[in-house]
């Protein structure tokens, strides 16, 4: 399964359709907002699997982290 894995974190739709410009402006627009982020703590990891491209995505795992 692991073979299959790729990460990925989901936050805008496709900025395909966007100049450079446009994806600059946004990326400077983001790190003044989100620069600098605090420590965070995670117990749990969750995966999720889209079964096909825009559907959905479906839990398929989640577990406690031990440490």
């Amino acid at each position: 399964m692991l073979d299959q894995y790729r990460f990925h974190l989901s936050l805008t739709g496709s900025l395909a359709a966007c100049s450079e410009a446009q994806r600059d402006a946004l990326a400077r627009a983001a790190e003044a907002m989100f620069h600098p982020l605090p420590d965070c703590r995670f117990d749990s990891i969750a995966v999720f699997v889209e079964p096909k491209p825009g559907a959905d995505f479906v839990l398929v795992d989640h577990r406690a982290l031990r440490g």
